[in-house]
């Protein structure tokens, strides 16, 4: 039997990394019989800047529910859903883990049906978590944002924080996905795509698996130590993504001050008093950090 990739069906509309197309290949293995046309979107920006949703606003009849905190944002989303009128629902909650406002709330507010089509998460930190929380709800496709600078290998959970916005790893996601039910079957530059259990088993899809599909070797910076206790880096130079490609020069992070980069027995007594006095300071900072966590 010849599996479905669906990596090969990347396309973007309104999309980032080609997920337009990797949804429309979805909904048509999945057929009309398996689908109610209605869709999520969490962390909708303005409703079309690098969206998995509006593609099916748009081009396909779908209807569909998109929220987004950002006031400014949400604006430009309120534009959008003057020209869809009834067909789009728009929410500016800011959704939490758990309480009144966590997402199985927000959607049952709305009446939306228990196993719509699709939820599209991207809020750049506790995505996990969102994720998560969602134990009423059960949609059959979800598309949610990892952190592509963390390699396949690296199992990441992001703390429960609106403030720490690390994001999580592929693997994280992806061993999450397997405890709700859901199989991972595509992965692009910055997002997963997971299909319900029972509706992978009856079509004939490739399962994604991280150490084939996904290249990691941009992600990964590998740290070994010399004997002198120079840390050593794979890479020269570490890019902050995010932030303009910001670059750190690896070997300015070192533990040792480069006049003690060697074997203690090799020490004088002046560097043999302030190596005393440096490991001193460290187990002070290390405590007194552990007082304040």
């Amino acid at each position: 039997m010849k599996f479905v990739n669906l990596i090969q069906y990347k396309k973007n509309n309104y999309s980032q990394c080609g997920e337009d197309g990797l949804i429309e290949k979805l909904l048509e293995l999945l057929g009309d019989d398996d689908l109610n046309n209605f869709f999520v979107e969490f962390g909708a920006h303005d409703g079309k800047t690098n969206s998995n949703c509006f593609n099916l606003l748009e081009n396909h009849e779908y209807k569909g529910l998109m929220i987004e905190p950002d006031q400014k944002r949400f604006k430009k989303l309120k534009l959008v859903q003057k020209k869809f009128n009834k067909e789009l629902l728009v929410d500016d909650s800011f959704i939490s883990i758990s309480g009144k406002n966590s997402l199985d709330n927000i959607l049952s507010n709305y009446n939306v049906n228990r196993t719509f089509d699709l939820l599209s998460i991207d809020v750049d930190g506790i995505d996990y978590h969102i994720w998560n929380s969602l134990t009423y709800f059960k949609p059959k496709i979800v598309i949610i944002e990892y952190n592509p600078t963390f390699p396949n290998e690296f199992h990441y959970v992001t703390p429960k924080s609106l403030t720490i916005r690390h994001g999580s790893s592929a693997s994280a996601l992806i061993s999450l996905g397997n405890e709700k039910g859901y199989t991972p079957v595509a992965i692009t530059d910055t997002n997963l795509f997971f299909l319900e259990n029972s509706l992978f088993g009856s079509l004939s899809l490739k399962r994604l698996d991280l150490k084939t599909d996904r290249d990691d070797q941009a992600s990964k910076i590998f740290v070994s130590v010399g004997y002198n206790g120079e840390l050593i880096y794979s890479q020269k130079i570490i890019n902050l993504v995010w932030h303009d490609y910001l670059q750190l020069k690896s070997s300015n992070l070192q533990l040792l001050p480069k006049s003690l980069q060697n074997f203690p027995e090799d020490y004088g007594f002046i560097r043999l008093v302030w190596f005393s006095v440096l490991k001193k300071y460290y187990k002070l900072k290390g405590f007194i950090k552990r007082i304040f966590e």
